[in-house]
């Protein structure tokens, strides 16, 4: 990302603000930047870090900036969509640099956007591309279609649900949250958690099926899909009886000793990569979070080891359904 300012291609903003969409906390951002960036952050687990080391962080970027740098992610769609809002953002005459891993696919994603909004030019290292615009007379604008892509929309043909790309699932319902609807329990009540809500799907059939609920909140790394979770709920008159947490569950727990019941389809990736330890700290933060007496009921994939975890911390545990490409397990009574 700072490689064109290093090697002078681009001028330093001096202290002019910088707008920074997905930004990720890194020791290279010295205090110079920190004391100009705006950084544009929706993921709690990336925001915290920005935080605690003093950027200015916000949810959503406002205003007009002559400045912006663009992280592109593993969504292309997303990333259009951040390109075709950061672009608007832009004063006349202002640069808009954007970086991505080869990974990602970020060379052909740069050949796409040259395709409406001609690029300055280009460096690449170490696996990585930066490519950078200027936005002036004669450089275009993004296509509506892209502006689209940064805006909840019924992206899930049929379904009824907002979605938005940048979450988990945006273009489909995940066939194991399906798959662990179909096999609820008779009943669930009392104090209840659905851990890494979503967009709300998991959350909505609760509040459908099970009347008795005293209460439900709702926890979720990505605030795009705490927004759209809270339309979905509201169109159906569930919104009431729900409860939103902003929450990063890879780190501490959020309420300990408090629910009756646990629900989720744990994570099982960091950007690319799979992670089953990100499951297994769900797991755990589960097992914190329930009453002694309290259950935990979970979705995964039938080949993820999550069993060994959930001996670890429970009395009791079943599966008491499975397919060829999912099982759902019931751990009860929290060994304390």
């Amino acid at each position: 990302m700072l490689l064109p300012f290093r090697e002078g291609h681009l001028e330093l903003p001096g202290d002019k603000p910088v707008f920074f969409i997905r930004a990720q906390f890194s020791p290279d951002l010295d205090e110079d930047w920190k004391k100009v960036l705006l950084c544009e952050q929706t993921s709690r687990s990336d925001f915290e870090p920005l935080e605690s080391a003093g950027f200015n962080c916000v949810n959503r970027i406002e205003g007009k900036f002559d400045l912006g740098l663009c992280l592109l992610t593993k969504h292309k769609k997303e990333n259009y969509g951040n390109v075709a809002r950061a672009w608007e953002h832009l004063n006349e005459g202002g640069v808009l640099v954007c970086v991505g891993g080869n990974d990602i696919g970020v060379k052909s994603f740069e050949k796409n956007i040259r395709k409406e909004i001609p690029v300055v030019d280009n460096l690449h290292k170490n696996h990585c591309r930066v490519f950078w615009m200027r936005k002036d007379g004669e450089s275009g604008s993004a296509p509506q279609e892209w502006l689209e892509f940064s805006k909840p929309g019924e992206f899930i043909p049929g379904s009824g649900y907002l979605t938005q790309p940048g979450m988990f699932c945006w273009e489909k319902i995940d066939k194991g949250s399906e798959f662990l609807v179909e096999n609820f329990p008779r009943k669930i009540k009392g104090a209840v958690a659905d851990f890494g809500s979503g967009w709300g799907y998991l959350s909505r059939h609760l509040l459908e099926k099970y009347p008795d609920l005293q209460e439900l909140d709702l926890f979720e790394d990505e605030h795009l899909a705490i927004d759209v979770s809270k339309q979905n709920l509201e169109k159906c008159g569930l919104l009431d009886r729900a409860s939103f947490h902003w929450t990063d569950l890879s780190g501490p727990p959020p309420k300990p000793n408090h629910y009756h019941w646990i629900v989720m389809n744990p994570p099982f990736h960091r950007s690319a990569r799979t992670d089953v330890g990100l499951g297994i700290k769900f797991i755990e933060n589960a097992a914190k979070c329930l009453k002694r007496s309290g259950s935990l009921l979970l979705v995964a994939n039938r080949q993820l080891p999550y069993e060994k975890a959930l001996e670890e911390h429970f009395v009791r545990t079943e599966r008491i359904s499975e397919s060829i490409d999912f099982k759902v397990l019931l751990a009860s009574t929290v060994k304390r």
